[in-house]
């Protein structure tokens, strides 16, 4: 018969006299929170019953509703739950069952291996023992440490442990650690010695041993992140002109043929195409980059989606919403947000598009702005294909600029422009003759 598996996610509050605003576990590396990577870690296991067990979980605790986790709350402890409360969740998690295995993972250690813990695992049904755990570091186990007394100790410095079901009465474990009974691990140890049973420790070298706690070892955690995330991309095809000094994110996809020059951050769910030239300083947040496109110096990409052959920048700013089709160009100084800007479209420079539909083929002059917000509401300004805007216009929305047409450069347009006009809304030019010869004499 074949023995059931259940995982147990303990996720308690800091230990220790330092304890910080933010959970260690819920600040993020290279965009993936501790925790997470210990929910992705058991998703990998076959398992048949995955609980969190959590005072609290923070923004995480839908992505471990939406994956069919069960979550059990309690009360708030020191560290990690007391040694009676994790029995009484050891028979939550098995119930009725008569055989079984529970796995507890530990979230303060987030580099551990699904190969390290199947080979616990497997270690641990052979020689049926009653309770396994991986511990940090060779030489450094509970057995040889006298400063760990406590069980929660025990749970906090493990890097996980598995309990056997049937190994003896686990109520009777629970008085060891509690009101009824001598409190600790040695307690603990010493119980299940004599009732015969085995206890299985096995150290693990770094970097699955650095826990996230400890800030010169979350230092390495996030290097050794940043590294193996550079290695995998270099292996598909991935050109970085100096990997030491570029961010990118766990989850970001970038295709084969794509050139990294220095200091770019690539972060979140940021997906770039193959043929890619993103030059020092680009920074690019949740954005989607199509195939041969470059993105030139200190520009600014966020919940943007560029098409095909574009180019943007130097020192742009795509800001959320924007829609950028292919072959458009985007130059120096040009900010966008919530925009669609049409095939083969340019603005080359010192303007700003807000709330804004642009057709393709059009021409956005130096120094055009979109008056988009009224102090109470925005609203949208739409320029159809082919339309040629002049320099230093205001379009005050909502407005739209017919197929075809022109506005002249300097002109503030309150009102539509039908297709294939000419617009221009300024003062008429007047000029006094030698007006400021005479200023001047005065």
């Amino acid at each position: 018969m074949k023995r059931r598996l259940s995982v147990l996610l303990l996720f308690g509050k800091e230990g220790g006299r330092r304890k910080r605003k933010l959970h260690p576990c819920l600040v993020p590396l290279l965009g993936q929170t501790p925790l997470r990577l210990t929910l992705f870690l058991a998703l990998g296991l076959e398992a048949e019953r995955r609980i969190l067990a959590a005072e609290e979980v923070g923004p995480d605790e839908e992505v471990f509703k939406n994956l069919g986790w069960e979550i059990i709350r309690f009360k708030e402890s020191p560290e990690f739950p007391s040694a009676g409360s994790l029995f009484d969740l050891f028979f939550k998690a098995f119930r009725q069952e008569e055989r079984g295995d529970l796995l507890v993972l530990n979230p303060f250690f987030p580099l551990v291996r699904k190969q390290s813990l199947w080979s616990l695992l497997r270690e641990h049904r052979r020689q049926a023992a009653a309770l396994s755990f991986l511990f940090p570091e060779p030489g450094s186990g509970p057995k040889r440490q006298k400063q760990i007394k406590t069980i929660d100790q025990f749970i906090s410095h493990c890097l996980a442990l598995i309990l056997r079901q049937e190994a003896g009465c686990w109520n009777e474990a629970s008085l060891l650690s509690g009101q009824g009974g001598p409190r600790g691990w040695p307690a603990l140890q010493d119980w299940l010695k004599q009732k015969g049973e085995k206890i299985l420790e096995v150290p693990l070298d770094p970097p699955e041993g650095w826990n996230v706690s400890i800030d010169t070892e979350r230092l390495k955690i996030i290097e050794f992140l940043r590294n193996t995330k550079i290695k995998e991309l270099m292996s598909r095809g991935v050109v970085f002109q100096d990997p030491e000094s570029v961010w990118i994110d766990l989850n970001v996809w970038i295709g084969a043929g794509t050139i990294i020059a220095p200091a770019v951050v690539i972060e979140g769910q940021s997906r770039i195409g193959r043929e890619v030239t993103l030059y020092p300083f680009v920074h690019i947040i949740d954005s989607r980059i199509g195939q041969r496109a470059k993105i030139l110096s200190s520009t600014m990409i966020e919940g943007s989606s560029l098409g095909d052959e574009v180019s943007v920048g130097p020192f742009a700013h795509l800001r959320p919403g924007t829609v950028i089709k292919a072959g458009a160009h985007v130059g120096n100084f040009v900010e966008m947000k919530k925009t669609v800007f049409g095939r083969r479209s340019k603005a080359g420079h010192l303007s700003y598009l807000g709330d804004s539909q642009v057709g393709d083929e059009v021409n956005i002059g130096a120094g055009t702005i979109t008056c988009n917000y009224d102090g109470r509401k925005k609203h949208r300004t739409i320029i159809e294909s082919g339309a040629f805007i002049g320099s230093g216009t205001e379009l005050v929305a909502p407005v739209k600029i017919g197929q075809g047409a022109y506005v002249g450069a300097g002109s503030t347009i309150t009102k539509d422009v039908s297709a294939d006009a000419l617009a221009v809304a300024r003062a008429r030019q007047v000029e006094i003759p030698g007006w400021a010869k005479r200023r001047r004499s005065k």
